[in-house]
């Protein structure tokens, strides 16, 4: 039995063994841990709670169980009540890291229980209350993978080892069948997978095993340098035999790695056989040998640019020298620490015109935007669809056309969207225009006709509606033939068929996976004597699909970095690969190698990256302390540095800039500890400064191909932009100006969700409790109690519909826990004076502002005549939680100086949460600072510009996502 960490993995071993073997030898077993422990699963899982036709849910449908299970939690420190769902893809890292450590939700209840109760202090009990907040979230989930028969992915290995332990006999039989088991990357085994390997191997322990600790990039999953320092340990009497000759790298390269390793990764660890300097001629005796002959000419490069801009035009002045010189596109790879850095990059390439691919998620790709744009048309009433409908060579419309509907949908007071399925053109539209608009009517009545899921919609549409796919299939095979006569493969168009054929994939998998859950409802409802109603429309479903789609590119699964080869599909076939350059994380090079790498960005802060906090951090006790913390932080940043250098085979260019941003940076510390290994001559180092005439911020710059949206006509604003300057559109300005342009000037309006109702109902339910209250003349017992305030709320949140949501249950819940404490404090302070959402204007940076103030407590009769007004800032909040001063807390501080010139300013906040007060303080430097980027927003505004703020976390859960170029 041969166990490795990934499919690629297993299938070199299984190509390399085919071709080893004689052709009578039976061959081995060749397998992930993972597809192994399903196999196992697939034969023996009924003994374990599962189905014979169990499913291993992907981390996506994790996320929509515990949104299922929402009702049922009781979140405090994980609640969210604008994202309800915030925390979901953390928890469930949590759950998969608890199962990389075979810890049940009971055994995770303990843990958070013995925290609490050793707890020395309030940051330490806080701790322990998150621990056994996601226990109780852990053991609902974990509940509901058992009654539906199933299992995730993490658990496939847990319920293995429970199985093998549980079951004697079952552990016996696998021992019998696999009496000798090697493991590939035996760095990457987390406890889960070391536990089952100790199992399958018994008392014979015939293990063979190869890794690199160096090479230990695992760590948010359980794999640790340690395990390979461990292994004697585990097996003890096991030989260990060091492999010292590397059969990829040039020498260089190789002195590069060692000089690293022993600085870096290996310190102190034995310091006789580490090496001290360079020789003359630049070669370093160390422990690791390499079987290539060197180069005369050196092939270390180190470049210093001026700023980011600069290092951007260095690589792609590189990157065409070696290609003058003979390497193909295909040899070279950037690799990056960050995905935002492998964006920038690659659209730094696009715009220079080098054929590139980046290892990113589907949802990501403009033409797969364009696409879906089919799906907002039948899916959301707005059109938004529209913006890039007019993309498509099918139905293409000007950005005046679209301008011109946009108008047309305000002055009939119509949603756009309606007008656009109904084919109501204006009569204003080009005649071009018209016959667009007449093409996607037909095609979208068609589809929502015919279709009857979202796949069978997405294929209608692209083989059918139009000839997208027909036209792919033909040119690639005209360039299958052309490359046989010619020998030359030209595959710019591959990605597009690729990513069209992969997304159909991914809509037969949601569609699937909706069939299995509606038979799930089936079945229960058949067991309680009921039926279900009858399958969503058309519209439902793919509303279902966006939401789906939405979640995806949240938690990162839509096939970005190293989930799926498919855009890089060459290296699992046979078919020769097309010649363009490779961007990537370092993380998504594991397992490959390059002619020629570049490892830009190689500064501080970026390289290594800082440690973040973790939401979600392990319990006590549940892993190793050397797992966790800032030295394990810092040993995953230096194997990971190492697995970006030893990928490089001929060439290794780095480079870092002395500019991030607007701040100055410095080179990263591991650039010392690698260039030991060499001498100065052995070393090429370049400036790359002046090559652009002024720093260019790439995400700033737009696709290549004209995009209509990016700016209005100035026609069309001054038909529709407001009239007055609301605090609420400078706020949503400062957080994305493209976002402000899509929901204030297009007019994209989305449907109100559960947040927004909930919101309502507690002002409701405020302004009814005042009102009351006022009717009771101040007298208690003629007031409402704290139960009927509740039901006030309760029938507010009804009446708006509520219920209907999900989550609904977080805020019927919370919204009883905030009408009571309304309530408490209204009859405490016996006020009936308040102001809720005072309306008033302000004067600020040359310009009337108008701006609501949540609530305004004004001076009471009977009262001292100098007591103060105060301006009450409403908003939901953790205990002893602060907010941040923002705009409108310095809105609010200059309308109250207007209102009560020479009055000492009263800004409070109010957490509606726990019923707390606090005031809010703004130093002259805070104010001054909030003045100024109000000043910046004003002029923005005013000069029409739009530009977005691409954000690796808010832009998935960007209404408009699926629209923005950016």
């Amino acid at each position: 039995l041969a166990l490795t960490f990934s499919r690629k993995a297993a299938q070199e071993m299984q190509e390399r063994l085919a071709l080893s073997l004689q052709h009578n030898t039976p061959n081995p077993t060749v397998s992930t841990f993972h597809a192994f422990c399903s196999e196992m699963l697939r034969t023996y899982g009924g003994l374990v709670g599962l189905r014979p036709d169990f499913t291993v849910i992907d981390e996506t449908e994790g996320y929509f169980l515990l949104r299922q299970l929402a009702g049922e939690m009781q979140l405090y420190h994980y609640r969210n009540l604008q994202a309800p769902a915030y925390y979901f893809p953390d928890i469930l890292k949590a759950i998969s890291r608890a199962k990389d450590e075979l810890v049940t939700p009971e055994q995770y209840r303990q843990l958070g229980q013995r925290m609490l109760e050793s707890a020395p202090d309030e940051e330490a009990q806080l701790s322990a209350q998150k621990a056994l907040e996601v226990a109780a979230i852990y053991s609902l989930y974990q509940d509901a993978l058992y009654a539906r028969g199933d299992t995730d992915f993490g658990g496939l290995i847990m319920l293995a080892v429970q199985l093998l332990q549980a079951f004697p006999e079952v552990l016996y039989e696998q021992q019998q069948r696999f009496q000798h088991i090697l493991v590939d990357e035996f760095q990457d085994i987390n406890r889960a997978s070391g536990v089952l390997l100790r199992l399958l191997a018994g008392e014979e322990r015939n293990v063979w095993v190869v890794g690199d600790a160096n090479q230990a990039i695992y760590g948010f999953r359980g794999a640790s340098p340690a395990n390979i320092a461990n292994f004697q340990q585990d097996f003890p009497g096991a030989v260990v035999l060091p492999l010292s000759r590397n059969y990829r790298s040039r020498p260089d390269i190789v002195h590069l790695a060692e000089s690293f390793r022993w600085r870096q990764l290996e310190v102190g660890m034995d310091t006789e056989a580490a090496p001290d300097h360079a020789s003359s001629n630049g070669d370093v005796q160390t422990g690791v040998q390499t079987a290539r002959s060197t180069h005369a000419e050196t092939y270390i490069t180190l470049a210093q640019a001026e700023d980011a801009a600069n290092e951007f035009a260095g690589l792609i002045a590189d990157i065409r020298y070696k290609h003058a010189q003979g390497y193909a596109y295909r040899d070279m790879a950037i690799l990056c620490r960050t995905r935002a850095w492998v964006r920038k990059i690659t659209r730094a390439l696009t715009l220079a015109g080098l054929p590139v691919i980046e290892k990113r998620g589907i949802l990501s790709q403009q033409h797969i935007k364009d696409l879906l744009s089919i799906v907002l048309l039948l899916a959301d009433p707005s059109g938004m669809g529209i913006l890039r409908a007019a993309r498509k060579d099918e139905h293409p419309f000007s950005q005046s056309d679209i301008e011109i509907l946009l108008l047309a949908a305000r002055e009939q007071r119509r949603p756009l969207g309606e007008l656009i399925f109904n084919d109501d053109a204006p009569l204003r539209m080009s005649i071009e225009g018209r016959h667009a608009l007449s093409h996607l009517a037909k095609i979208l009545q068609s589809l929502a006709r015919f279709s009857s899921n979202a796949w069978s919609l997405l294929a209608q549409y692209l083989f059918v509606e139009t000839s997208i796919m027909r036209d792919l299939l033909i040119n690639a095979e005209n360039r299958l033939e052309s490359a046989a006569a010619t020998g030359a493969v030209n595959s710019q168009e591959a990605p597009l068929l690729s990513d069209y054929l992969a997304f159909l994939q991914l809509a037969r998998r949601y569609d699937q996976q909706q069939e299995a859950l509606r038979q799930r409802l089936e079945r229960a409802a058949e067991e309680r004597g009921e039926q279900i109603g009858p399958p969503p429309k058309i519209q439902e479903q793919l509303k279902g699909f966006l939401d789906y789609l939405n979640v995806l590119a949240r938690l990162g699964q839509d096939g970005g970095d190293n989930r799926d080869n498919r855009r890089q599909g060459v290296e699992e076939n046979d078919v020769e690969e097309p010649d363009i350059i490779r961007v990537m994380t370092v993380h998504a090079s594991k397992g490959l190698e390059f002619p020629v790498v570049y490892l830009p960005g190689l500064i501080q802060r970026n390289f290594p990256l800082q440690t973040k906090g973790n939401p979600v951090p392990t319990p006590v006790g549940m892993v190793p302390a050397a797992s966790e913390g800032k030295a394990a932080h810092e040993s995953g940043e230096s194997c990971l540095f190492y697995v970006g250098v030893t990928r490089a085979r001929d060439h290794l260019v780095l480079s870092y800039s002395e500019r991030n941003g607007k701040q100055k940076a410095r080179a990263t510390s591991y650039l010392e500890a690698l260039l030991a290994g060499l001498t100065e001559e052995r070393i090429t180092r370049l400036q790359w400064r002046g090559m652009v005439e002024e720093a260019i911020d790439v995400d700033e710059q737009e696709e290549d191909r004209p995009f209509p949206s990016s700016q209005p006509s100035q026609d069309f604003l001054k038909a529709v932009k407001p009239t007055t300057l609301k605090s609420s559109n400078i706020e949503t300005y400062q957080r994305c100006p493209r976002k402000y342009m899509y929901s204030t000037i297009y007019g994209f309006r989305n449907e109100e969700d559960a947040y927004q109702l909930f919101w309502q109902a507690i002002q409701k339910t405020l302004e009814a409790l005042q009102k009351r209250l006022a009717e009771a003349n101040g007298q208690e017992a003629n007031a409402l109690t704290a139960e009927e305030a509740q039901n006030l709320y309760s029938q507010h949140w009804q009446e708006l519909g509520g219920p209907a949501f999900p989550f609904a249950a977080l805020y019927e819940r919370h919204g009883h826990e905030v009408a009571a404490l309304l309530h408490s404090k209204l009859l405490a302070s016996g006020d009936t004076n308040w102001q809720l959402r005072s309306e008033l204007t302000v004067e600020a940076a040359g310009k009337t502002i108008h701006l609501t103030v949540d609530r305004v407590e004004a001076s009471e009769p009977g009262k001292p005549a100098d007591t103060p007004d105060r301006f009450v800032r409403t908003r939901f909040a953790k205990r002893k939680e602060k907010p941040a001063a923002g705009t409108r807390e310095l809105l609010y501080a200059q309308a109250y100086r207007q209102l009560h010139a020479g009055q000492p300013l009263e800004l409070h906040f109010y957490n509606l949460s726990t019923g707390e007060t606090f005031p809010i303080s703004l130093t002259v430097k805070k104010e001054q600072s909030l003045y100024d980027e109000l000043e910046q927003c004003i002029q923005g505004l005013e000069r029409d510009e739009f530009p977005a703020k691409p954000d690796s976390f808010q832009c998935p859960i960007c209404p408009f996502f699926l629209i923005c170029p950016a």
